[in-house]
């Protein structure tokens, strides 16, 4: 167990600094999803999302992270869960390696609409970026010291780790007075064991994850590491601790009830969590999870959740909702709602699910409107109903809902030998039009493909090649695919066929069969056809890959959302391992164009070329990044002027030429002050769009992002963040700056059983749009006053304050309590000018010339009150 002295600095008091008032950012009358990214990434370590959810007028149905490293081509979504304004969600460690991460986050409402953060991600706006440190940094030996425990790179429990090492005197005399160990970068040489012949340390419990240990030697006036060594730690499954104890299972159950007034709309929630875990004989093991929450609606896609699962050796059956991932193209970390079943073995792999992908939710009319008509003299204006009206009509809202969508994928893989596997995929989803009365656009997708990988025994070479085609039908209302006796009938009958475009030829009634089926399957296999092929190799210190992609634009996949398409071309990167594995450099070259089918009238190119450094050095000194990368889109179209009959000009075609150019800088230093453990983070960006074609779309992104975790023993943890944005675009006229700053910190009242904490978090925005009217001019001097939206002003504060309180009865029972209340105000405006003509109509003079008049947000019909207030409670059981 690790001993520290406090000496006369009480933690209490850093408790109280850490929550005093903070600035952050976000922008009231407008949805947002607010949050600071992470800075940092080890491999093989999950990657803790979260985020709040602001000015929404309505509550949210889904949220998901959607992530990928920078060398795949399609994003993996995560769902996170939802908790009044809050969003948290996992990005998790096995999908977490050296190359990197990129992620972006969106927010689905029941309505339809969505919002995503950062704006535009991801092909419009660039996602967060993450550099991940590798599990293992090299391994520095010195001949005098053996490592006895744990093993260079091995995996342990965390339960009682013993270090040792053995000093070999004989080799070279050492003091134990002038020898220093740490571990994870931390001083512990007091809690070990060190005699001229060994050292030892035991720790009671080590955190799932990967550790580093280093010992050095004072020679003269300087230290230096002679060694350093890393290993992991694994996460022990809860039926194996179920084992160990001489129970059949083992779990956890969580009740949580809380009072929410959020947006001005008051409610109460009880969610109840379960994860259940067990061992059946000697292999078969099962597992449960459930969230159960009032907050599922019939007007919403679910809230529950539920998981069975069954695993006994190479064969694994899930129940309830699951998220497969099959394959990019056709089934790919969507959740579904059914059967899930996994087999791989020796001699061929079978995966199948079958469910729903969304559930049913009834459309209704919202309203019948009373119809003003005119009578059979056409001068007198009557309602609906009235005997001397010549004609009636009802108008009706409707509010569609969402149709039933089914669910079958599969994906069968047959290994040729250890080194050769084949895959097949199929994805078949469907929507029931029979499982509402007032829907629209119900759809009907079918992917087919397959795959092929091809790797070495040393894994220094892998080859993957996957290749799927999509049928999709946006509204099988007229009739489903399946229904289709002849493939004419199938494709080319129903006009809403995703391939065919509306002017295509293939509709042409006097073409013959023959041709006519020619030039379908052209149209299908261009527009609706996937193909990405890749190589890896690895050699020399060198991690090289090459990889083309080509996916036409009517490719659809309802299993797999995250794919790009119309787009084709190739891309090249590497990355470089020197210095006993402490620097990275990384290079890539990116060469894509759209209009894959040649349905547009220009094609536009997009080149990316990107670069960066990576310094991992010893515990002692700071981690640094760089990265940059420039991205040009450019296309050879030319404006064309035309000459109305009015004698004015009009324009056509729309060339495109604009460059960005960003960096990132990241550095981050674990060290010792006061007592206390600390681990800081600081990184810089900027980005900067020329548009060439267009100077009004320039715009320049500036953020500073800074994390610092520190942790005394037990008894005290705490946490801050900052973000500030700085925004520029519209030449100049549009300026906005935004702050976000986040503190917690948790404070041990009593060792083990009752634990204090408290959070504060304020945003702040400043800054807005002005534009210039001096060169605006009103022809018409005899019309009434004319009004124009000159600009707006953003100017607001919110402070959302939370404190909560643990307390453990016992290992079996524990209890908790929480308070938050937001605070905001607004002092943002919009600003409107108003033109006053020479005359009005009422005959009376006036100066011609602009006046202002100022709206502020708050008087707005659209404002949303934001004093928001939460009170939560919560029990849990283990067994």
């Amino acid at each position: 167990m690790f001993q520290f002295k406090y000496k006369s600095f009480s933690p209490i008091w850093l408790l109280i600094a850490l929550l005093i008032p903070l600035a952050g950012f976000t922008q009231m009358q407008q949805a947002r999803i607010n949050h600071i990214p992470a800075i940092k990434a080890t491999a093989g370590q999950d990657i803790q999302i979260e985020a709040t959810l602001q000015g929404a007028s309505e509550r949210p149905s889904l949220a998901y992270i959607f992530y990928k490293p920078p060398d795949k081509s399609t994003f993996k979504p995560a769902e996170m869960f939802i908790e009044g304004d809050h969003l948290t969600g996992v990005i998790p460690g096995t999908d977490v390696t050296k190359v990197g991460i990129e992620y972006y986050l969106e927010v689905q409402f029941g309505s339809g609409d969505k919002l995503v953060f950062p704006l535009g991600a991801p092909q419009m706006g660039r996602p967060f970026s993450l550099t991940v440190k590798p599990k293992e940094v090299g391994n520095v030996t010195d001949p005098a010291v053996v490592v006895l425990s744990p093993d260079p790179g091995a995996e342990v429990e965390g339960d009682d780790v013993l270090i040792a090492l053995t000093l070999m005197q004989h080799v070279r005399a050492m003091k134990p007075e002038n020898l220093r160990l740490e571990l994870n970068g931390v001083d512990v040489t007091s809690s070990a064991m060190i005699s001229e012949e060994i050292i030892t340390l035991s720790i009671e419990k080590l955190r799932p994850g990967n550790h580093s240990i280093s010992l050095f030697e004072e020679i003269g006036n300087k230290q230096r590491r002679i060694v350093g060594w890393g290993f992991s730690v694994a996460k022990i499954e809860a039926e194996d601790k179920a084992i160990r104890r001489g129970l059949p299972f083992n779990g956890t159950l969580a009740a949580k009830y809380s009072h929410e007034d959020i947006s001005s709309k008051v409610r109460d929630v009880t969610i109840l969590d379960g994860d259940i875990r067990g061992l059946i004989g000697s292999s078969l093991k099962w597992k449960g999870k459930f969230h159960v929450t009032s907050l599922e609606d019939k007007n919403l896609q679910s809230q529950n959740r539920f998981l069975g699962q069954l695993n006994w050796g190479n064969l694994t059956l899930k129940g309830g909702d699951s998220q497969p991932r099959f394959s990019q193209f056709s089934m790919w970390g969507v959740r579904q709602r059914g059967f899930e079943m996994n087999y791989h073995g020796f001699a061929f792999n079978l995966d199948v699910a079958s469910g729903s992908l969304l559930k049913a939710i009834e459309g209704e009319v919202t309203d019948t409107t009373t119809v003003i008509v005119v009578d059979a003299l056409g001068d007198t204006l009557k309602t609906q109903g009235d005997p001397t009206v010549d004609s009636t009509r009802v108008d009706s809202t409707f509010k569609f809902g969402t149709f039933n969508r089914k669910l079958l994928a599969v994906r069968a893989g047959f290994p040729l030998s250890d080194a050769v596997t084949f895959s097949f995929n199929m994805m078949k989803a469907k929507d029931d039009v029979e499982s509402i009365d007032y829907g629209t656009g119900p759809k009907d997708n079918l992917v087919l493909g397959g795959d092929l990988n091809i790797k070495s025994a040393n894994k220094r070479f892998e080859f993957n090649t996957e290749v799927g085609i999509s049928l999709y039908n946006s509204d099988i209302s007229g009739g489903a695919m399946s229904q289709a006796e002849q493939i004419e009938s199938m494709i080319v009958v129903n006009q809403f066929f995703e391939p065919l475009p509306t002017d295509s030829a293939i509709l042409d009634p006097s073409v013959g069969r023959a041709t006519l089926m020619n030039k379908v399957m052209s149209e299908l296999v261009a527009s609706s056809m996937a193909f990405e092929t890749s190589v890896k190799m690895n050699y020399l210190k060198n991690e090289l890959k090459l990889g083309y992609k080509s996916i036409g634009r009517s490719f659809k996949s309802l299993g797999s959302p995250g794919v790009q398409t119309d787009i084709k071309g190739f891309s090249i990167s590497d990355r470089m391992r020197l210095f006993n594995n402490r620097v990275y450099i990384n290079f890539g070259f990116d060469n894509f164009d759209d209009n894959v089918n040649d349905r547009a009238e220009t094609t536009v190119n997009k080149q990316t070329v990107s670069g960066g450094m990576s310094f991992y050095t010893p515990p002692a000194l700071p981690n640094i990044s760089f990265n940059t990368r420039m991205y040009n889109r450019k296309n050879d179209a030319e404006i064309l002027y035309v000459v109305l009959p009015d004698g004015s000009l009009d324009s056509t075609g729309n060339p495109v030429e604009d460059l960005t150019t960003s960096y990132d800088f990241a550095v981050d230093q674990a060290f010792n002050y006061m007592s206390m453990d600390h681990n800081a983070a600081v990184s810089y960006s900027n980005s900067e769009s020329e548009d060439k074609r267009n100077p009004d779309q320039t715009s320049d992104l500036n953020t500073l992002t800074f994390r610092l975790s520190s942790q005394m023993g037990q008894q005290l943890q705490t946490s801050v963040a900052y973000s500030l944005t700085g925004q520029t675009s519209q030449n100049g006229a549009n300026v906005v700056d935004y702050n976000a700053i986040s503190s917690t910190a948790r404070y041990t009242i009593l060792p083990k059983m009752l634990w204090l904490s408290g959070g504060l978090n304020m945003t702040f925005a400043s800054g807005g749009l002005d534009v210039d009217l001096g060169g605006v001019t009103i022809l018409d001097t005899t019309a009434a006053n004319a009004a124009l939206t000159a600009g707006y002003t953003l100017d607001f504060n919110r402070i959302d304050l939370s404190t909560g309180l643990d307390f453990t009865l016992n290992k079996h029972h524990e209890f908790g309590l929480s308070f938050s209340k937001v605070f905001h105000s607004d002092d943002g405006y919009v600003e409107v000018h108003t033109y006053n003509a020479d005359a009005d109509l009422d005959g009376v003079f006036d100066t011609p010339g602009w006046s202002s008049e100022q709206t502020p947000n708050k008087d707005s019909d659209t404002f949303i009150e934001q004093d928001d207030m939460v009170v939560r409670l919560r029990y849990t059981f283990k067994f």
